[in-house]
């Protein structure tokens, strides 16, 4: 770290600072309106949305493989975020 330039360490500050609170804090208000299966689920969604920031905010053109993971990872959230009805036996 001695060697380190300063914006670098302010960098690697900054990131450990906000995103990280932000990320908690987000977490926690979603954890008390939800339960933890359905908000974990949602973690999913982040990498589509990740390649959907890069594409538009750095120009990096996705490639078929990360459409497909990002479909698979969307596919993986609705899967799960689904309301399945059980079947009940009927008592004779």
């Amino acid at each position: 770290m001695q060697t380190a330039p300063l914006d670098a360490t302010a960098w690697v500050i900054y990131l450990g600072i906000f995103p990280t609170a932000i990320a908690f804090t987000t977490w926690a208000y979603v954890l008390q309106r939800s339960t933890a299966g359905q908000t974990s689920a949602t973690t999913y969604v982040v990498p589509a949305i990740a390649i959907v920031m890069s594409w538009l905010i750095l120009g990096e053109a996705p490639t078929p493989l990360m459409f497909l993971g990002g479909a698979l990872c969307l596919l993986g959230v609705l899967i799960t975020r689904m309301r399945w009805r059980r079947r009940t036996r009927a008592t004779p």
